[in-house]
């Protein structure tokens, strides 16, 4: 865990049990390499970054490798309920370091300040070992949330 408790540090893991009434036993190994880090728009910011919808919106970050993938995921709602509005889900390279999401997929985002950008890292998944499982396999995300104000 790093040192504020709040995710994996890179490095080698075992992850296992040794099985039970519901669970079987099962074991794998994961690498969790260095994360890519997002630098735009700002994460965790106090004030939402304003996104002009028809220009679209350029996401960059540091790091990433050849075999990680990196999930943008937008959204916002028209009130406070969040139960109405809008989200998209773009799956990239992280070893691109950018991507723009283009403006035919921010338009139908609705207007307003109630939104954000998820960036979320992703560690290739492995295969578990063990009887009586019919899939299973262990990964590992992060994310950091991006203030968005869409217009």
């Amino acid at each position: 865990i790093s040192a504020d408790g709040s995710y994996l540090s890179p490095g080698d893991y075992s992850v296992g049990t040794t099985g039970g009434a519901d669970a079987p036993k099962f074991s794998a190994q994961i690498t969790i390499p260095a994360m890519p880090v997002l630098t735009s728009p700002a994460p965790d910011a106090p004030k939402p970054t304003l996104v002009t919808r028809s220009n679209g919106l350029t996401v960059t970050w540091t790091g990433g490798q050849a075999n990680q993938i990196v999930q943008l995921e937008g959204f916002n709602t028209t009130d406070i309920t969040y139960t109405v509005g809008a989200d998209f889900l773009c799956s990239v390279p992280a070893s691109a370091g950018t991507f723009t999401i283009p403006p035919d997929v921010l338009m139908p985002m609705p207007a307003g300040s109630l939104g954000g950008l998820l960036f979320r890292p992703l560690v290739t998944p492995v295969g578990v070992t063990g009887t009586g499982l019919n899939v299973a396999f262990v990964d590992a995300a992060y994310q950091w949330f991006a203030p968005l104000n869409f217009n």
